[in-house]
C-alpha cells in the first residue's frame, strides 16, 4: 500500500510539473522549457544511488524513505506557500470526463509525438533495467565502477538537456526531432557492431549517443505533444505520461 501511495504521488507531480509548464510558457516555448525540466530531472539518477547507498550504510534501508518523506513534507510545503495555480480555466469542472481524454488521443499530432516521447523514453528504461545485471553481474563491475559510469552518462543527458533548447533555437523543433531520432538510430546501428566485446565502454558507448538523442528529442516531442492543448495541459500530459 505505501508503495501505491508513493507511486500515486510521483506519478501527479509529474503531470502537475509538465502541465504548469504548458500552462506559464504557452505552445512556443514549452518545449524549450521542457528539456530544461528534464535536464534537471536527470539530477536524480546521478544523485540518487550515491545518496541512497550513503544513507543506507550510515542507517539501513529504511532512512531512504524517511528521507523521502520529510523531502515531500517541506518541497510540499514550499509550494502550497508559494506557488500559484496556472491552470486558466476558471470554472471547476469533474476530476475524470472521458470525452476530454478522447480528444486529446484523437488528435494526430499529439499521437505522433506522444510516440516519439515512447521510443525515446523506453530506452532509457531499457539501459536503466538493464545497466546494472550487464555491467556488475555481467561483466564484474564493482559498485563504485559502476556508479562511475552511471554518473558519466547522467552527465551528458543533463548536458543534452540543457543544451537541446539552443539546439531548437537554432534549427528549429523539426530539426532537432530529426537529428535526435537519427542519434538513436546511429546508436543501434554502435550498439549492433560492437556486441561482440565484453567490455564496459563497448556497452556504454552507444547507451552515451542514446542519452544524446533521448534529450534531444524529448522535450520538443513533449511540447509539440502538449502544444494544442492549452485549455487541457493537465489532461494531456496525464496521457503523455502514460505513454
Amino acid at each position: 500500500m505505501s508503495r501505491l501511495l508513493q507511486g500515486l504521488g510521483a506519478c501527479a507531480t509529474s503531470v502537475a510539473a509538465f502541465a504548469t509548464v504548458r500552462d506559464i510558457f504557452g505552445p512556443e516555448k514549452s518545449g524549450k522549457m521542457i528539456s530544461y525540466l528534464n535536464g534537471a530531472i536527470c539530477f536524480i539518477p546521478a544523485l540518487a544511488p550515491i545518496l541512497g547507498s550513503w544513507l543506507t550504510q550510515q542507517f539501513d534501508w529504511r532512512a531512504n524513505f524517511s528521507f523521502m518523506a520529510g523531502f515531500a513534507v517541506v518541497s510540499g510545503t514550499l509550494m502550497f506557500l508559494m506557488m500559484k495555480e496556472t491552470n486558466p480555466a476558471t470554472e471547476k469542472q469533474a476530476v475524470f470526463k472521458v470525452s476530454r481524454y478522447w480528444s486529446v488521443l484523437s488528435t494526430p499530432s499529439f499521437i505522433f509525438h506522444a510516440s516519439l516521447c515512447l521510443m525515446a523514453m523506453a530506452v532509457i528504461l531499457a539501459y536503466v533495467t538493464s545497466a546494472p545485471s550487464v555491467l556488475m553481474t555481467g561483466m564484474g563491475l564493482s559498485m563504485n565502477e559502476f556508479t562511475f559510469w552511471f554518473g558519466i552518462n547522467a552527465v551528458i543527458n543533463i548536458a543534452g538537456c540543457m543544451l537541446a533548447p539552443k539546439f531548437m533555437e537554432r534549427f528549429g523543433t523539426h530539426n532537432t526531432l530529426v537529428v535526435g531520432i537519427s542519434t538513436l538510430a546511429l546508436a543501434g546501428v554502435v550498439m549492433l557492431v560492437m556486441n561482440g566485446q565484453n567490455t564496459a565502454l563497448s556497452f556504454m558507448l552507444p547507451i552515451f549517443m542514446s542519452s544524446v538523442g533521448f534529450a534531444l528529442i524529448l522535450g520538443g516531442a513533449a511540447g509539440k505533444a502538449l502544444e494544442p492543448f492549452g485549455d487541457k495541459a493537465g489532461t494531456a500530459a496525464a496521457l503523455l505520461g502514460l505513454f
